[in-house]
């Protein structure tokens, strides 16, 4: 059986220092807009929620759905937060 070797991938260390400051930039930008994001899904259940409880709507079906999006993405970004400080903490013990 023939294996054929991966191409396009770049030669040298994965953990080289060649990121540059706009790499990280877009990062921090990226981040921040998820987090803009999810803040706004709670937002929009929250509102949606209020109106259902003084009578506005009584569409319960979209209400539902906002909060169940709402909690589905905060989870989310709670499991990504616990991930990166595990892997800070890993990190952190490793001996040089």
């Amino acid at each position: 059986m023939l294996i054929e070797p991966i191409s396009g991938l770049p030669s040298g260390s994965f953990f080289s220092n060649s990121v540059s400051n706009k790499e990280l930039g877009s990062f921090e930008k990226l981040l921040n807009s998820e987090i803009k994001q999810i803040d706004a899904s709670i937002e929009k259940a929250d509102v949606e929620v209020r109106k259902l409880a003084v009578g506005e709507t009584d569409n319960i079906h979209q209400v539902m759905l906002s909060v169940s999006k709402a909690q589905t993405s905060f989870e989310l970004a709670v499991q990504i937060r616990n991930k990166v400080i595990e892997g800070t903490q890993e990190l952190l013990r490793m001996s040089i």
